[in-house]
């Protein structure tokens, strides 16, 4: 598994066993972040089969509505692999509460993601 790192946004990824970390930090705001993440993103899942998921956005500085959507298709591609994913975000930032609110609705219908604020 390799990191993510397109000069603004960095993804890193850290195991211990069975369970990965993964924290968004710097920003995302490409107008099309689509075209760099989802690629990343989809290769992530079939690594990650079998292991258990805790995604970190709380020390992400800023995420554009732009990638909501790489995010979403991510989560759906996660719940379809089976794989128990936590994410959590930062309840104190008003963008952050208000993008991962969305996000935690559709987590509702999921077996596998949980959403929830820190």
């Amino acid at each position: 598994m390799k990191n993510f790192d397109n000069g603004y946004l960095q993804i890193i990824l850290t195991r211990k066993g069975g369970a990965v970390s993964m924290s968004w930090q710097g920003k995302s705001d490409d107008s099309n972040p689509s075209v760099s993440l989802n690629p990343y993103l989809e290769q992530l899942v079939n690594e990650l089969k079998g292991d258990e998921l805790f995604i970190e956005y709380n020390t992400l500085k800023y995420m554009n509505s732009s990638t909501v959507m790489p995010i979403m298709q991510f989560m759906k591609n996660l719940e379809a692999g089976g794989i128990k994913t936590m994410i959590t975000y930062d309840s104190g930032s008003d963008w952050q509460r208000a993008t991962f609110s969305a996000l935690q609705a559709l987590s509702c219908i999921m077996n596998n993601i949980t959403v929830k604020a820190i």
